[in-house]
């Protein structure tokens, strides 16, 4: 049997709540455009890139919406271009050698 302290304030029993974006994706987003600001320096745009796409995923999984799906793409090319960055300075650095 209900009784009144059962029932929500509201009367209808329904909670609407707007949807939230998770904050992994807030955070994968955030280290994808870190990932790119320092593709330079391959050490930090590596990381950055390779833990904002764990991040990212994560929250891909849990919610699809834009701030996952963005901080995907800038971590994917913000690691590639770390890796690209790192085999031209390696590449430099063996010349610079000889």
């Amino acid at each position: 049997m209900r009784d009144e302290n059962d029932i929500p304030a509201g009367g209808s029993g329904k909670v609407n709540r707007m949807i939230e974006p998770v904050a992994a994706s807030i955070v994968g987003l955030g280290l994808g455009v870190l990932s790119l600001i320092f593709c330079w320096l391959p050490v930090i745009g590596l990381l950055c890139g390779i833990i904002g796409i764990t991040v990212a995923c994560v929250g891909f999984m849990k919610q699809r919406s834009g701030f996952a799906i963005g901080g995907l793409i800038a971590s994917i090319v913000g690691t590639l271009l770390s890796v690209g960055f790192a085999i031209v300075e390696f590449l430099g650095f063996i010349h610079f050698v000889d």
